[in-house]
């Protein structure tokens, strides 16, 4: 019988996570996260909210799941502001609005509605006009 190691599964060396650096990043700052209501969206704002945000905004299409993941935070991290938006991220004027009333800092991008070159190429030209800080290679 043979031990069993991560690396088998993953295929790949594990990656240390710095929670330390996450939590420095992310304490105090409005945190927006597209697609916050599909499975890994709602699991990052889990995450993120464990951090202390500012302000957690939740961005997505689906009313019943943004409802869902906003009741979740608020039950589970009362002392995070939580705010729930329904917009599409293809609609530049909406997300402009979005952008313009909550101010994120930061801004993680899981919504599906876009294939991967065309949700890249969204928010490279739309983040080059607002003044928050991106994660580059997320």
């Amino acid at each position: 019988m043979t031990d069993f190691q991560i690396q088998h599964l993953l295929g790949r060396d594990e990656i240390d996570i710095d929670l330390d650096e996450i939590a420095a990043y992310l304490r105090d700052q409005a945190v927006l996260v597209t697609g916050a209501g599909g499975s890994i969206g709602s699991e990052l704002c889990r995450q993120i909210s464990r951090f202390a945000p500012r302000q957690l905004i939740l961005l997505g299409r689906g009313e019943q799941s943004i409802y869902d993941i906003h009741l979740e935070c608020r039950h589970r991290f009362p002392d995070v502001p939580v705010a729930p938006v329904i917009a599409d991220i293809r609609d530049p004027l909406r997300i402009r609005h979005v952008f313009e009333e909550h101010r994120p800092h930061v801004v993680f991008h899981f919504c599906s509605g876009l294939s991967t070159l065309d949700s890249r190429l969204f928010l490279t030209r739309y983040a080059k006009k607002m003044p928050f800080r991106s994660l580059q290679n997320a």
